[in-house]
């Protein structure tokens, strides 16, 4: 996976409101929190306590994929609360050939809801079902953005749930917290490239990082979503890799080499 770059902060200024106005809250504790956020797991709770607020209970953000590789495959994927079901199913069926809104997100350039998006990316049989497979799934509306990359790919962004709040002031807000939550995701991941020789993966680095605050392994495998076999098999394949007796030697390394904080 190349290593992308987005702009931040500069280009999503927030304007000055009045106090009738209701302002995206905490906006300042948001960036904070994300800029103290060490692992995928934590950037995804921050995302997810924020876009709550707008009705959302999922969301993805991914790089889109170049020729001969699937919109929601693993290499692609850079944050990700969507229902596990749903995207194997998605992967499986190799919707990503016929999705309206991965459709909508490379074309349009503008965010939008998923109701406004034109009848001509729903003719083909694929594309409606894929719309109403989302539905089965909780999914029923959605808000896409198309985050802009510095060598000029495009990284979508997408929240879902029952019954979205997004007027037009949302949307503004919505993008900055994209916008943010992006641009954190791939500095970690670019911090994870300062030594390829190593090769330790984000979800490895997100277990090591656990470790480190204390977590046994069921707690950790809770934060991330997987067994405690999974947890197990990350953590002994970091041990490997920087030649560790145990995972307090692996933790000590990491930190050494500035992989986790």
């Amino acid at each position: 996976m190349p290593v992308w770059a987005i702009v931040e902060g500069g280009c999503f200024k927030m304007r000055s409101r009045s106090p009738s106005e209701r302002p995206l809250e905490a906006t300042s504790d948001f960036v904070t929190r994300l800029e103290s956020a060490s692992t995928e797991a934590e950037i995804v709770a921050e995302v997810m306590r924020q876009v709550s607020g707008y009705g959302a209970s999922s969301f993805i953000a991914w790089v889109m994929p170049q020729q001969g590789m699937q919109a929601a495959d693993s290499r692609c994927i850079l944050l990700n609360s969507w229902p596990a079901d749903w995207l194997q199913r998605y992967t499986s069926m190799n919707y990503s050939e016929h999705d309206p809104i991965r459709r909508c997100i490379r074309e349009r350039h503008r965010p939008f809801l998923w109701s406004e998006i034109a009848p001509q990316y729903l003719e083909h049989p694929l594309s409606r079902r894929i719309v109403a497979e989302l539905a089965a799934f909780g999914l029923k509306e959605g808000f896409a953005i198309s985050l802009p990359s510095l060598d000029g790919n495009l990284i979508g962004f997408v929240i879902a749930g029952e019954s979205l709040n997004v007027d037009a002031r949302k949307r503004h807000e919505l993008r900055i917290i994209a916008t943010y939550a992006v641009g954190r995701a791939l500095r970690l991941w670019n911090m994870a490239q300062l030594h390829p020789a190593i090769n330790v993966t984000l979800r490895e680095r997100e277990a090591v990082q656990l470790a480190a605050s204390g977590l046994n392994e069921r707690e950790i495998g809770a934060k991330m979503g997987i067994s405690g076999h999974g947890v197990d098999k990350h953590l002994r394949s970091v041990r490997e890799k920087v030649q560790a007796r145990n995972t307090a030697q692996a933790v000590a390394e990491l930190l050494r080499l500035r992989l986790i904080t």
